[in-house]
């Protein structure tokens, strides 16, 4: 495995990855239409080219043989 640094060009992978994450780990967290609503807020197309053109905030893809499996966010 190893980190690859994401950027802008990566939005819509990195959009499935972190929606996926979220999603699968605390959907039984949010009633009604929560989820849709914090995902969108979250990781909505402005919000990720905000985060990314932004020094504090880092994102780097988790890969295994060239496929990205994970992300992880770094807030300096």
């Amino acid at each position: 495995m190893e980190l690859v640094k994401v950027s802008t060009k990566d939005i819509a992978d990195l959009q499935r990855i972190c929606i996926d994450s979220y999603s699968q780990i605390f959907a039984d967290h949010w009633t009604e239409n929560g989820l849709e609503l914090y995902v969108e807020r979250e990781y909505g197309t402005n919000r990720m080219k905000s985060d990314l053109n932004d020094a504090i905030y880092q994102y780097y893809f988790i890969t295994k043989d060239s496929e990205n499996i994970g992300f992880i966010k770094v807030n300096y």
